[in-house]
């Protein structure tokens, strides 16, 4: 009982909505009522109800007390319209109330169990899926849940023409009940939201999907329960992706993407999905090898899963990229780990998308780096780290067009992640468009590279005074020696203070160094830090290359460098 409204065929409002909501929680041939329900139904002859107790609900404030519903097995219901009003103790409008209520039930149910397909009234070509609900009884598997969420996501981006938020974006809306379908899809920009309950998790998987159309008001198209043994996991997430396709009018990408389906070792899996966890959401030092310990796990419970030798290939990447890994340990780790995921899985787009990176950071192979990133946005076009570093390379080549495309989409599929944010911020910021750039740090004080960009900014804008400021932080936690070069600012000027900064960055190891001595006019000193850095093979080399040190570009050591790099000039 709520507000059901029918159009054509199509029904939608609140009691539809409240309806999907306590349908996830039934089991298989349960009834679940709510409590302005039981008020119309309580102590009527047949019908027998116990309370299952206040369950809160997603998107509606208060919470609701539910219901399960049976009915009195002796009493049948075409036994209903042999009973006379003479001998029945209530009046006949309640029965036939009793069997439209029961029907208008069944009538819902049945509506959203069976998928059956609606038109919406505008095409949805965006998409995003909210973390998935712990509705089991176990609180231990956040981390599980948290790689099913990721898994459906990937799965749901083999649909051609449709745009899949990351999933970075969207786990700020997990418990989210606060905030309307309208509100979070304008949010995230886009056109529908899949919610996903999990019923149950053991040696089978049970969960409840929901397509939700954001706009012009809210409307649930459908609800599906799916279950699978766990070891067809990936079967599961292949079949809501072919559901929500069929629903939308669109298809799924050819066989090739699905060469990966199999039925996989459950433990490896969650093993896997630990490892994947620690590694990409806060991937400190400690908690990369907390994650390598955990591939490697996957790696012994199943030697054949390609994305457990995937994932060891990223934790060298991210120890690489950190320092905590010299070049000559980590590369080789890095290519044999990947290789042995391609040769397992040719079209897994996380190993292509490492291949990419590899190619890019350790080799300075341009193409070999290009034609992996294409492969890997072939066969995950919503992939935004792919998109987000493939404009990196383009940008090192003055590929900006490319480059800023590239960007743009990154964007958009991850639209509150920082780090996806923040790369974007830095192609604005090497294509001169300072503002851009600065917007887009301004947004998060997590951005990736904020120090970077908002440093560049108050150089380029004549701020001085925070410039310096900036490049102090840059120092660490030395209270005298930065108050020793704020002295110097004071006494000798923004030179003389920078010139300090500089020899510290380079008594460091830091690259910036080249940035610094660049604005000094000490070209012999920007020079002598790029070459040291090409003879350490430092990945953040070809980004001196972009065309914003416009006092090296004539310089014949600058352009040989550029040669060696097979960059532009």
């Amino acid at each position: 009982m709520g507000d059901v409204v029918v159009e054509g065929n199509e029904i939608f409002g609140d009691g539809i909505n409240v309806a999907s909501r306590i349908q996830a929680l039934a089991e298989p041939n349960q009834i679940l009522v709510t409590d302005i329900v039981h008020r119309n139904l309580v102590n009527k002859e047949g019908i027998q109800s116990l309370a299952v107790g206040e369950k809160h609900l997603k998107n509606v404030i208060d919470a609701v007390t539910v219901y399960s519903v049976s009915f009195n097995a002796d009493l049948q219901f075409e036994e209903l319209g042999k009973l006379t009003p003479k001998k029945s103790r209530y009046p006949a409008w309640i029965f036939i109330g009793i069997l439209f209520i029961t029907a208008l039930f069944f009538v819902i149910n049945k509506y959203f169990a069976d998928s059956s397909k609606t038109i919406p009234d505008s095409p949805i070509r965006s998409i995003a899926v909210l973390p998935f609900d712990n509705l089991t009884d176990n609180d231990d598997q956040q981390n599980l849940l948290a790689g099913m969420h990721d898994n459906l996501i990937t799965t749901l981006s083999q649909i051609k023409s449709l745009d899949v938020i990351s999933r970075t974006s969207t786990l700020s809306y997990k418990g989210s009940g606060k905030k309307s379908m309208q509100e979070m899809a304008t949010e995230l920009n886009v056109d529908a939201i899949i919610e996903a309950s999990v019923l149950s998790i053991g040696d089978s998987v049970r969960i409840n999907i929901q397509l939700v159309k954001a706009f012009p008001k809210e409307k649930h198209l459908w609800a599906k329960v799916f279950d699978r043994p766990f070891e067809n996991i990936l079967y599961l997430f292949d079949d809501v992706a072919s559901t929500v396709a069929n629903e939308i009018d669109l298809t799924l990408h050819s066989s090739e993407s699905n060469s990966a389906l199999r039925k996989i070792n459950s433990d490896a899996y969650k093993a896997f999905m630990n490892g994947k966890i620690y590694v990409e959401n806060n991937p400190t030092p400690e908690n990369v090898q907390k994650a390598l310990i955990y591939f490697n796990r996957a790696i012994e419970l199943d030697s054949s899963f390609a994305p457990a030798y995937a994932g060891v290939s990223w934790v060298w990447i991210t120890l690489f990229q950190l320092n905590q890994a010299s070049g000559e340990e980590a590369i080789p780790k890095i290519y044999s780990y990947n290789q042995k995921a391609l040769e397992l899985d040719p079209n897994y787009p996380e190993a292509q998308y490492h291949k990419a990176i590899n190619a890019f950071q350790s080799e300075w192979d341009w193409a070999k780096s290009e034609k992996a990133f294409r492969k890997a946005l072939e066969v995950n076009p919503n992939h935004s780290f792919a998109h987000a570093h493939f404009a990196h390379i383009l940008m090192i080549q003055r590929r900006w067009e490319e480059a800023l495309a590239h960007a743009e989409i990154a964007s958009r599929l991850d639209p509150l992640s920082p780090h996806i944010q923040g790369l974007v911020g830095i192609v604005f910021l090497h294509h001169g468009d300072i503002d851009k750039a600065y917007e887009i740090s301004s947004r998060n004080n997590e951005i990736f590279g904020k120090l970077l960009i908002d440093e560049n900014y108050a150089y380029l804008k004549g701020d001085l005074d925070r410039s310096l400021e900036l490049l102090l932080l840059q120092l660490g936690q030395d209270v005298v020696k930065r108050d020793s070069v704020r002295k110097v600012y004071q006494e000798s000027g923004y030179s003389a203070a920078i010139e300090i900064v500089a020899h510290e960055q380079e008594k460091k190891g830091g690259p910036q160094g080249v940035v610094l001595y660049e604005r000094l006019n000490r070209i012999d000193d920007a020079i002598r830090i790029l070459e040291l850095l090409y003879r350490q093979h430092n990945p953040n080399l070809p980004y001196f290359f972009t065309g914003f040190l416009k006092k090296l570009e004539k310089d014949v050591r600058y352009i040989q460098l550029a040669k060696e790099l097979k960059l532009k000039y």
